[in-house]
């Protein structure tokens, strides 16, 4: 697939804080590029750096192909979604979306024409002659999405778009941005601190710490196989237990976490590691197994009790001790929950190895 945006050793300093620290990753045409780390690991600073309001301190940046690290932001085609949405207060809705193709001279009637398609596109067009007080935060945010779109970006950049706004309306708004994406087939790069917006909205995840590229991959790729420790401890719940390698043949991996206790990882060829090596596992709640009676999955079963348990609607976690390990599990339709004593089950092909020990 095509490169909507190439990022080559972007590297930009605040004095003596390294912001971004020499990232390289590409972003795909017509892909909904996430990216996603804690406050402060760079990433609105990477993706101001792409608008153009950033100059680089190193490396370059390409926007279809062309060198526009250099280029000022008005001559780029990106559109940007600030997290305060910035629309003028003295505005009606109408003017705001139609500021950027007033900037850029378009013809009124041009103009009035894509204000309201893309108005319409996003359900606001009722909404055209009120100003921004009269609007709710998920309409503010819309608002704010047309101003971006109706120039008719090559990117679209949206800097936390979604945290101002209540946890229902932000799970609404977040399909309705994924959905128009893909509608005008364009190329999204989205800053966010919400693992599960991430998860939720991502084509591609490109996860940050401390101005560093730290892993890139699909959701799935980085919920279930983190490359790092700080990826696995990040995105979402997830049990890690320090392990050493006991074995490694070309079907299989055998890991000791204690005395008495071995498990059995798929081997794969993305994890290079080697007999007597420290290692951290890990393994999600809902990956792991609780029941009654013993199940026959080999060598990862392991004895327990269940120290603690918590409804939480859909499922019910579980706070165990198995083997000297303390352990998550989620369990869907737990409407009886478990007590006392118990078997605790790991597919091992649900078991994750980090190379980077506990």
């Amino acid at each position: 697939m095509k490169e909507a945006v190439y990022l080559n050793k972007a590297t930009k300093r605040f004095g003596s804080v390294m912001a971004v620290d020499h990232a390289t990753f590409a972003v795909e045409d017509q892909s909904f590029t996430v990216l996603l780390g804690p406050s402060g690991c760079g990433k609105t600073t990477l993706l101001r750096s792409i608008a153009g309001f950033y100059d680089l301190d190193e490396g370059r940046i390409f926007i279809k192909g062309k060198d526009v690290t250099n280029v000022p932001p008005h001559k780029r085609n990106t559109g940007m979604v600030f997290q305060n949405y910035a629309l003028f207060p003295h505005m009606k809705v109408f003017d705001n979306i139609a500021y950027g193709l007033k900037f850029r001279q378009s013809p009124k009637a041009e103009a009035e024409q894509r204000v309201r398609k893309v108005a319409g596109m996003l359900g606001i067009e009722h909404l055209l002659a009120r100003f921004p007080a009269q609007l709710s935060g998920g309409e503010q945010q819309r608002v704010a999405v047309a101003r971006a779109l109706v120039i008719e970006p090559e990117v679209l950049l949206l800097d936390e778009p979604l945290s101002n706004l209540d946890a229902k309306v932000r799970v609404h708004v977040r399909v309705e941005l994924k959905k128009i994406q893909r509608q005008l087939g364009i190329t999204a790069i989205h800053v966010t601190h919400d693992q599960e917006e991430a998860l939720a909205i991502g084509d591609k995840i490109v996860v940050m710490n401390r101005g560093r590229v730290i892993q890139i991959g699909a959701p799935t790729e980085i919920y279930f196989k983190p490359k790092a420790r700080f990826v696995a401890d990040f995105i979402g719940t997830i049990n890690l237990l320090k392990a050493t390698v006991a074995k490694v043949t070309e079907e299989e991996i055998v890991l000791s976490l204690g005395p008495s206790t071995l498990l059995l990882a798929s081997g794969s060829e993305e994890t290079s590691v080697r007999e007597g090596q420290e290692v951290t596992l890990s393994v999600r709640p809902e990956s792991v197994q609780v029941s009654k009676e013993k199940p026959a999955q080999g060598l990862n079963i392991l004895e327990g009790e269940i120290r603690d348990a918590i409804f939480m609607g859909s499922i019910t976690r579980y706070f165990l001790r198995a083997a000297n390990l303390d352990l998550i599990a989620d369990v869907q339709g737990s409407d009886a929950p478990l007590k006392g004593n118990i078997y605790v089950g790991m597919d091992r092909s649900k078991l994750h190895i980090v190379p980077e020990p506990t």
